[in-house]
């Protein structure tokens, strides 16, 4: 019996060790899982940049994929900048991301943007898009309705 009791406290020993190596993968697996996600964000941000590129080509627009981590690209023109997130699906926080970026705009592209933008691959509710509006944020997920949109930006900008 003695021996079977030192058997079994042995096995919860190992079972304990077991359990926190299977708690410490699970934290590297979730770290790694986020990781990945950024990693297909920064893609999907990619994807919609070269796509639009074509589009905003004939306003005499070019987009960039943006180095700062506050907004994904920036779309400038003759006197012209916006800046814009990129999502898989809006929500507020974006539109309110898209509304802090602006002093990092400034600081960084050495302009003020005329116009914020977030685009979404997800068709966005109609709350949010009032919620961008009211907020002087463009939420849009058709590259040829944002690039009409941005146009008449410039247009009420320049007078035309």
């Amino acid at each position: 019996m003695r021996k079977l009791t030192e058997r079994v406290d042995q096995l919860i020993v190992r079972l304990d060790g077991l359990t926190q190596r299977a708690n410490q993968l699970t934290v590297q697996v979730s770290r790694i899982v986020g990781e990945m996600g950024a990693i297909k964000g920064r893609i999907y941000g990619w994807e919609i940049v070269s796509g639009l590129k074509g589009v905003l080509r004939g306003l005499a627009l070019d987009v960039f994929a943006s180095p700062w981590r506050l907004f994904n690209a920036y779309i400038i023109g003759d006197c012209f900048l916006a800046i814009m997130e990129i999502h898989v699906r809006c929500r507020k926080d974006c539109v309110d991301q898209i509304k802090r970026a602006v002093g990092a705009a400034i600081d960084k592209l050495d302009m003020r943007p005329d116009a914020l933008a977030v685009f979404s691959l997800e068709c966005p509710s109609e709350d949010i898009v009032e919620y961008g509006a009211n907020m002087g944020v463009v939420v849009e997920n058709s590259p040829i309705r944002l690039a009409r949109k941005l146009n008449e930006i410039i247009k009420r900008k320049t007078g035309a």
